[in-house]
């Protein structure tokens, strides 16, 4: 094993981990409203719209 093929090894090992770590990092963000803050009665309403529009296309 040369070592252009260990480095290789450790770039794409190094590649990987970055992606996992981004991915996990996205997947644990919490999610904003459009007023910027995690929890608020704005983005409650707007959740019930969605299903109060979902409930109506149904019947």
């Amino acid at each position: 094993m040369s070592i252009q093929d260990i480095l290789v090894y450790i770039i794409v090992t190094a590649a990987l981990i970055y992606t996992g770590y981004s991915i996990f990092g996205i997947i644990q963000k919490k999610e904003q409203s459009a007023c910027g803050c995690s929890s608020c009665d704005f983005k409650d309403n707007i959740k019930d719209l969605k299903k109060i529009n979902s409930i109506k296309k149904i019947l």
